[in-house]
């Protein structure tokens, strides 16, 4: 999983786009991301760590996808369009 997360650091990099981790926040919160700044926030704390990856992937692709929001977007299995198309976009960058 350490290659996975250190591939998916590097494609953040290469798109200008800042990664934050963090073990201060709740196993509870899920990795964030701000669009406009294009940094995203990763739980290390989380508590289900192989979905990390995922997490990961999923806020890279908001930014990828040109996606904008007035809040910070945070990971969410959500129906809502711009989280199932961030999903789709993220399992394409694990899953090529």
């Amino acid at each position: 999983m350490n290659d996975i997360v250190s591939d998916l650091y590097t494609l953040a990099l290469k798109n200008n786009i800042e990664v934050k981790t963090t073990d201060e926040l709740s196993p509870q919160t899920t990795a964030t991301c701000d669009t406009e700044t294009r940094r995203i926030v990763i739980n290390l704390k989380y508590w289900n760590k192989k979905q990390i990856p995922l997490q990961i992937a999923h806020e890279i692709s908001h930014i990828l996808n040109g996606d904008h929001s007035r809040t910070v977007l945070y990971f969410t299995p959500s129906k809502n369009k711009i989280e199932s198309s961030a999903n789709e976009t993220a399992i394409g960058i694990l899953a090529p």
